[in-house]
């Protein structure tokens, strides 16, 4: 079951007969946001009720046969997509379905609130907290920061010391934020530290202040904290700010360490919108800077402020295919100059997509990737995809749309026109014989 709630907030709902027992649960909560509807449509007073006007839900079923749909939805008071509807690849797409059942929450203008509206609805069954918006990141961290001082150059050895210097939070508002949630038991985390300062020390040279660099611990005491900030030359959250620091894990979903986040300056209009109850926050540009980093000087130099780019090495791509459409150009037989010519016309096609996006079919969270070296995710992909293994001089293009239940599209390599950047957007367009893994 995947839901989104959207004043209007509107929920579309995926699911299959599998996830009756929550059904239940959000059926009662409709009803008792519906009545708080309408009683806040008969006050004038209640302001805070206003945050929930007009709000409903969208059923989107995944189920394979035409009676149990029929069963299930007859006892739904909310709005039903028709069964097998074609929208649901576009649907499950869009909001990252991966199972189900699947609640997301859409603020008014159709940005996503919350991911997690199963969990929400089974720990607040009266919706005493909808729509469960999460407090804003500027919110969330603290008044104060610890900054390291001038004598504080630490790069990861274990024997410095570290002197603390407490900072106004309001004075990095202008500045890009990284946070490194870690801890010194990692040993993961521990390996990777010193190689995040020396990072540190890089960028600082080439983009001074235009960013700053703030450790979130993980530590299970006061003194591994202070013994691990002992061995960074970047300033830190605190440790007694605990409730701050689970905040801001659950807001940015940290799953694990050692984790690098980039969020962007705080908003110069950071004050609040009645008429949608948002504040004004800090984006979050990339999850994964950790990744940035490891690729060495050159790129996290160069790649700086690190925002996710929507083409690249297929093996070498940090984002989950299993969550976007991916145009996939093969060729691991193609020599210097054709492998190039693969990379720019991607690149190119990348560049005109994102121009226009609402030109291709919905087709709204695509990734350009190219494929030259039959290792890893290549040869994976390659694989499932049951191609056989690189065989001639010709690039292969494939469309792999894995949240649409597994679709993928081949271009007809038989074709006598070559493979350029207008090929493959209007192979994104139409890209014909649709199959399934």
């Amino acid at each position: 079951m995947h839901s989104v709630i959207s004043p209007s907030f509107h929920s579309f709902l995926f699911t299959t007969t599998a996830c009756r027992r929550f059904t239940p649960l959000l059926i009662d909560l409709y009803k008792t946001l519906k009545q708080k509807q309408s009683a806040a449509t008969n006050s004038t007073s209640n302001d805070d009720a206003k945050c929930i006007d007009d709000f409903e839900i969208v059923f989107c079923s995944m189920d394979k046969v035409q009676t149990e749909y029929d069963s299930y939805t007859s006892a739904m008071p909310w709005w039903c997509l028709p069964f097998q509807s074609s929208r649901m690849g576009t649907l499950a797409n869009t909001y990252q379905c991966q199972g189900i059942p699947h609640l997301v929450i859409l603020d008014v203008d159709g940005t996503v609130l919350h991911d997690d509206g199963v969990g929400e609805v089974s720990t607040d069954p009266t919706g005493e907290h909808f729509p469960w918006r999460p407090k804003p990141i500027v919110d969330i961290l603290p008044e104060y920061y610890l900054a390291p001082s001038s004598s504080n150059n630490n790069n990861g050895d274990d024997s410095a010391t570290f002197e603390q210097e407490l900072s106004a939070m309001t004075e990095l508002d202008d500045k890009y934020l990284m946070l490194y949630f870690s801890a010194h038991w990692c040993p993961p985390c521990r390996r990777f530290t010193p190689m995040l300062c020396q990072a540190y020390t890089d960028l600082k040279h080439v983009h001074g202040d235009k960013f700053e660099l703030l450790f979130v611990s993980s530590d299970h005491d006061l003194d591994a904290f202070m013994e691990y900030c002992a061995t960074m030359n970047f300033g830190a959250i605190p440790y007694h700010e605990r409730e701050a620091k689970t905040a801001l894990s659950k807001t940015l979903k940290v799953r694990g360490i050692p984790s690098l986040i980039m969020l962007g300056p705080k908003p110069k209009d950071a004050s609040s919108d009645s008429s949608s109850c948002r504040v004004a926050d800090r984006p979050i540009i990339n999850d994964n800077v950790r990744a940035c980093i490891e690729r060495g000087k050159d790129y996290y130099v160069q790649d700086f402020p690190f925002y996710p780019k929507i083409y690249g090495d297929l093996n070498q791509t940090q984002e989950n295919i299993n969550t976007t459409t991916s145009i996939i150009i093969f060729h691991e037989t193609g020599d210097d100059d054709d492998q190039a010519e693969v990379r720019d016309m991607l690149q190119q096609a990348a560049a005109e997509f994102a121009k226009n996006q609402d030109a291709y079919g919905g087709r709204n969270n695509v990734r350009f990737y190219w494929a030259l070296s039959h290792t890893g995710l290549t040869k994976t992909v390659r694989d499932a995809l049951k191609m056989g293994p690189p065989s001639d001089d010709r690039p292969h293009m494939v469309l792999l749309d894995i949240p649409d239940q597994g679709a993928f599209y081949e271009y007809n390599n038989s074709d006598s026109q070559e493979i350029d950047k207008n090929v493959i957007l209007q192979f994104l367009k139409e890209p014909g014989t649709r199959k399934e893994l």
